[in-house]
């Protein structure tokens, strides 16, 4: 058969079998068949079930995801903004950990949640005392974000810094517990919190605190103001100087200066009589003896008894020691004479060791402030004022405004090389040549505060300002090295003034290109703006607060730093079966008028 052929019968063949099929699907009369329907009640429930596990497994993810959280309204304000789960959790769960230094979406957190506590509302459980809390934050940071917005307040660049600050800490920190970041912030803040889901949060608080800086930076307080918020608490804008020493149990007993008493005690010797080989000691003995007195032999001193004794010895030393000061040489002699022989190498290099300068009332212990901010007290004053396990000798100098006044600058540190291979003037010479040469770079261009910060974030090796040009603000004397202060508070700075000094500290050795900015107010002043403000942008805060609307969406609301339900449910009936204090002080009262019947 040939190949032509042999198609043309498969054609053929095909032809008749579908022909075979057509017919099959129509009726005698030609009609065309109705099609059959079968069903299967097995297979109908194995897709069922087979949704249902899809539609489970994939309700499970969103969940762990934090969709709910991120996506559910639990508060509305101001009628215009819907609150997230995911950003209370947020403000709450820095709220819980302020007050517990505890993840507030640890597992032991849920017990915490539901303990009672007392606030100014009342006993409550911890949980509800939070959404109070809450409620007051959300209206008033709206309040704030939405006049930013009305303002076209923009975030600044130290936000950013913040914003990538919180970002890097985070990441950090869950390194070192061997987590993801994404892991630990869901601690903290609960399902769905990462760093993306948290941005526009963490954004718009911060442009709403931006706003209330803003606020706060524009007030101005006349002359009069200043004066009468002064003459109202002037202790607490002076300074006092006093000296102090304190005896305790160890401190030795009276001794002269050697310096002062050697030439008389000399004397002294010479002057006395040679004592008589005759002295009858043994005769005044035998005689007691024949008296019938017996020798007293003093009982041993309990470890309580001699405490007290060496308590008192000590009270006695610094009264002693006060009643004999007159003048500040008069100090100085008495602490040389009372001192430990370590104590003594540096009072003697130091004679104003014991010298407080600008003693603050809220910052000294509560007696003393009282003792050296009394109205009477006067130049040369002393007293004894016990506290801390010793008994404190003082001598009053001073009191005056407070007219220390903070300074801002920028600067460029550049250490010393740790090399051993290296002698110590090496590599001071070497530290000295390369801030020599940053400082001829910062010569040679524009001389501004700008060029300065530049070239600090270039070359400072201060981790804790190279990354915003060097700056120090508003930094208050006494808390940076002396060689640092001396030049920035000196009389004759001024803004620009730029120099290199040599720093030799117990942390590090170093050269310091110091850019000089500003000084600021005087302290008496800055403080009562500071009170002034804080009250100003509190009755603002609390206006915008009180008119702000508040609509809390309750069942959402369980996605709130969520507790046990039932347990909160027990504790709130619980709170309200007690009786209030008012009722149990009246039911202490009837009792104690209740006639006895006699």
């Amino acid at each position: 058969m040939s190949k032509n052929s042999n198609e043309n019968w498969k054609v053929k063949e095909q032809r008749e079998e579908r022909k075979e099929r057509l017919r099959k699907l129509k009726t005698e009369d030609g009609q065309k068949k109705k099609m059959g329907k079968s069903f299967s009640w097995k297979s109908f429930l194995t897709l069922v079930i087979a949704l249902a596990i899809i539609v489970g497994l994939a309700a499970v993810a969103m969940i762990n995801k934090g969709f709910r959280e991120r996506f559910t309204t639990v508060a509305i304000v101001n009628d215009k903004y819907e609150v997230k789960a995911l950003e209370a959790n947020y403000i709450l769960g820095n709220t819980f950990y302020n007050m517990t230094q505890l993840p507030a979406f640890n597992p032991g957190a849920s017990s915490i949640l539901t303990s009672p506590v007392t606030t100014d509302d009342g006993f409550m459980p911890i949980r509800d005392n939070l959404l109070t809390i809450f409620e007051n934050q959300i209206k008033t940071n709206y309040g704030l974000y939405a006049r930013a917005l009305e303002s076209d307040t923009k975030l600044a660049e130290e936000d950013e810094q913040f914003l990538e600050a919180f970002r890097m800490q985070m990441e950090y920190s869950a390194m070192q517990q061997g987590m993801t970041a994404n892991d630990l912030m869901q601690q903290f803040f609960g399902p769905g919190a990462t760093f993306r889901s948290l941005r526009p949060i963490m954004e718009r608080q911060l442009l709403a605190a931006r706003y209330q800086d803003d606020l706060i930076e524009n007030y101005e307080f006349s002359e009069e103001e200043i004066q009468a918020e002064y003459e109202e608490s002037p202790h607490l804008y002076d300074a006092v100087s006093f000296h102090i020493f304190s005896i305790n149990n160890a401190t030795p007993d009276r001794r002269e200066d050697p310096a002062e008493t050697d030439a008389d005690d000399t004397d002294d010797v010479a002057d006395e009589e040679p004592a008589d080989d005759n002295t009858p000691v043994e005769e005044d003995a035998d005689k007691a003896d024949e008296d019938g007195e017996e020798e007293t032999v003093p009982a041993e001193e309990t470890e309580e008894e001699k405490n007290a004794r060496l308590e008192a010895e000590a009270l006695a030393k610094a009264e002693r020691m006060a009643a004999s000061v007159t003048s500040e040489e008069d100090f100085f002699k008495e602490v040389l004479a009372y001192c430990t022989p370590e104590q003594e190498e540096i009072f003697r290099s130091d004679e104003k060791a014991t010298l407080v300068k600008n003693g603050k009332y809220e910052e000294l212990p509560a007696d003393l402030a009282e003792w050296l901010f009394d109205e009477s007290r006067e130049e040369g004053d002393t007293t004894v004022i016990t506290m801390n396990g010793s008994h404190s000798v003082v001598y009053f100098v001073e009191r005056r405004l407070n007219e220390t006044q903070a300074f801002s600058s920028r600067h460029i540190l550049v250490k010393l090389e740790e090399n051993a291979e290296k002698d110590a003037e090496t590599l001071k010479k070497e530290a000295e040549e390369k801030a020599n040469k940053i400082l001829d770079e910062y010569k040679a261009g524009e001389k501004s505060e700008e060029a300065f910060a530049l070239l600090a974030e270039k070359y400072s090796e201060d981790p804790g300002s190279n990354v915003n040009g060097g700056l120090y603000e508003d930094v208050e004397p006494g808390r940076f090295v002396k060689e640092y202060e001396t030049w920035c508070l000196d009389p004759v700075r001024k803004e620009g003034d730029v120099t290199v000094v040599f720093v030799e500290s117990t942390n590090y050795q170093g050269y310091h290109i110091i850019y000089f900015k500003s000084l600021g107010e005087p302290a008496w002043i800055k403080g009562i703006e500071s009170l002034l403000a804080a009250e100003k942008i509190q009755a603002q805060l609390e206006e915008i607060r009180d008119s702000a609307s508040y609509e809390a969406v309750e069942e959402a609301m369980k996605l709130v730093i969520p507790a046990d339900q039932k347990v909160l449910e027990s504790v709130r009936e619980s709170i309200a079966a007690r009786p209030s204090e008012a009722e149990e002080l009246t039911g202490e009262d009837e009792e104690a008028e209740t006639p006895t019947g006699e």
